[in-house]
């Protein structure tokens, strides 16, 4: 997104809503630096410009501009924090917020929000059972854009995706502490909630896996099996069909738990077995958490006794003071201020970080005398181009989105659709190559480089293969 155009969409996002100014600014921006903002008069952070685009139902595309390097490394290290969270390694996500930290999160709200509500989720996955520090945590962190919010009128809300996750998180804690009002409530809000936003499609799927998860265990506890089993296996297929695999060990689990409570016992301790293996598998507390959550229903499994042994704890994680004072300041920026790490500048700071000369980074993608331009801030390059970049300073590209020209932007939506197809809908991804081949141009090196992969991976004809 084209530094010129944040205001723009932001404006825009928020008129479809229907949410004045003073409504979408509340919690998260003084109402002065969000009417600068959108009329393209001041930059903003990242993590708040998501969090103002996802209050109004938005997707949370964001260019690479920021305000300084704080502000970078704090967006950074929690995009990083989120992949390893997702994959329960929790040491890793520990080490990202201890980075984060150091920041003193940019003096930003909203990344220390999103750093408590980490911080929470990386002691559920550690299997930690203070379920009341966990809660303060959560509470805490919402506290920040929601001072009050009654859990009865969630679906009439405007909420961030940081919100939408630390109600889930509320939700699940809820079950484990056994408040099963409070579990089906919110549940109940945010699914309603989320069948209504316009997120992108992988925002929007994580979100309601997350929520359905939770309103799984809670028909469990009621001893609705059958209904139980019916939307596990639900949240199982959608997990295989998700571009995101974080969901799939705890799909397996429910629907095996769920399989053997309807009488299913030899298909349903094969899912759980499964499921405790692939936690195994990756060294995680998958087996430590899932032991808890039968604890908690009262389910004695006999066929697992002795075949299933959850590993040790090998980390023991403090949990955050939420009592000590966080200097926050406002997150609105000026374009042109020297502080501000624009793209050049990230791509350049980063190649000197690795010692790397403009000529090795650029073979077979531009010229020197291109990234030279690109770096000093001269030129805008291409989508593609700018991505690979990136990727080859070792970043990840995916946080970001770019836009350029129409023919470009259109190759980088597709790109974006081949992406977010499930892998097993082989019709849709046909359809997506035909169009992609439509718009190759001799100039799109790269678009075609991955054009000719997908076509490589998805095609039919072995010998065109």
């Amino acid at each position: 997104m084209g530094i010129s155009f944040y205001g723009d969409y932001l404006k825009k996002a928020r008129e479809r809503a229907g949410i004045s100014q003073e409504k979408l600014a509340e919690g998260i921006i003084n109402l002065q630096s969000l009417n600068r903002i959108e009329n393209n008069r001041a930059g903003v952070s990242p993590g708040t410009f998501q969090a103002l685009t996802s209050k109004c139902g938005a997707p949370t595309e964001v260019f690479p501009l920021f305000p300084d390097w704080d502000d970078f490394n704090c967006f950074y290290e929690l995009y990083k924090a989120e992949m390893w969270l997702g994959s329960w390694q929790t040491k890793e996500v520990y080490n990202c917020l201890q980075e984060v930290e150091k920041t003193g999160f940019a003096g930003n709200a909203i990344y220390y929000q999103k750093w408590l509500y980490y911080q929470a989720a990386l002691h559920m996955r550690n299997g930690d059972t203070n379920y009341e520090e966990i809660m303060s945590i959560l509470q805490c962190a919402l506290k920040i854009t929601k001072k009050k919010l009654s859990f009865e009128d969630i679906k009439h809300e405007f909420l961030t995706v940081n919100e939408i996750m630390i109600l889930t998180a509320i939700a699940k804690i809820s079950f484990m502490k056994g408040n099963n009002s409070d579990c089906l409530l919110i549940c109940s809000q945010l699914s309603t909630y989320l069948e209504n936003v316009a997120l992108s499609y992988k925002e929007k799927a994580d979100l309601v896996l997350g929520v359905q998860k939770i309103y799984v265990l809670y028909l469990i506890r009621n001893k609705e099996y059958l209904e139980a089993m019916n939307e596990a296996s639900l949240l199982r297929d959608n997990s295989l069909l998700s571009i995101s695999e974080k969901h799939m060990i705890e799909a397996a689990f429910l629907f095996g738990l769920t399989k053997y409570l309807t009488g299913e016992t030899k298909d349903g301790i094969h899912f759980i077995k499964t499921a405790y293996y692939s936690g195994e598998a990756i060294e995680s507390q998958f087996a430590t958490v899932a032991n808890e959550i039968l604890n908690v229903l009262n389910i004695e499994i006999n066929e697992l006794k002795n075949v299933i042994v959850p590993s040790e704890k090998k980390d023991n994680f403090a949990m955050p003071d939420i009592n000590r004072k966080v200097e926050l300041r406002t997150v609105e920026c000026d374009y042109y201020s020297d502080d501000v790490i624009t793209l050049g500048r990230l791509i350049h700071q980063k190649r000197k970080d690795q010692k790397l000369s403009m000529k090795v980074l650029c073979q077979g993608l531009c010229s020197v005398s291109a990234l030279s331009k690109i770096e000093n801030d001269v030129l805008q390059p291409d989508i593609f181009l700018a991505r690979s970049l990136i990727q080859r300073l070792g970043m990840s590209d995916e946080p970001f989105t770019f836009y350029a020209s129409e023919r470009e932007t259109r190759q980088y939506r597709l790109e974006r659709q081949m992406t977010g197809e499930s892998r097993y809908n082989f019709q849709n991804i046909g359809n997506v190559l035909d169009e992609m081949k439509k718009v190759i141009t001799k100039k799109d090196i790269i678009f075609k480089q991955l054009y000719t992969n997908n076509s490589i991976f998805y095609g039919k004809d072995i010998k065109e293969k």
